[in-house]
């Protein structure tokens, strides 16, 4: 029994880095950006740099942080300011009760008006990736999705 759990684990783990490998590019330098007020549509740019922002204003765990609920919510599609629309949405977006010490930008796929970031993130010595998915709506880049790749 315990060489076929050893084996699953080697098989499970293979394939999860070898499906890693497939859409990592050279990883994405992100340079911090100035505050955004809470009423100001944030300048969104290209997608990296919405994940960037999003995870700055709602992650106090990553230096350079900078806690601003509302103006994380406007770097949501329609459809989730009104899912998550109080303050205590942060755990439940992201699944999880204590933030990341460090975030590492891994990818950036786009395909014409949808886009996939995705980022490893560390909690100690344990390494998770997460995936955002975003829509262009006119010229701004949203928050059309999420997924922990941990669940």
């Amino acid at each position: 029994m315990l060489v076929i759990f050893l084996l699953a684990l080697v098989v499970g783990s293979g394939i999860y880095f070898w499906q890693r490998n497939q859409t990592v590019s050279e990883p994405i330098v992100v340079t911090p950006t100035p505050e955004a007020t809470p009423t100001e549509k944030v300048d969104s740019g290209a997608p990296t740099k919405v994940v960037e922002d999003f995870m700055k204003y709602t992650l106090g765990t990553l230096p350079d942080s900078n806690i601003d609920y509302e103006t994380a919510r406007n770097l949501f599609i329609e459809d989730l300011k009104s899912q998550y629309s109080d303050d205590s949405f942060v755990p439940r977006f992201y699944g999880i009760q204590d933030g990341p010490d460090s975030a590492k930008f891994i990818s950036e796929n786009i395909s014409d008006n949808e886009a996939t970031v995705r980022v490893d993130v560390s909690f100690g010595e344990m390494t998770t990736a997460w995936a955002f998915l975003l829509k262009k709506e006119g010229d701004l880049w949203l928050i059309s999705g999420f997924r922990n790749d941990a669940q």
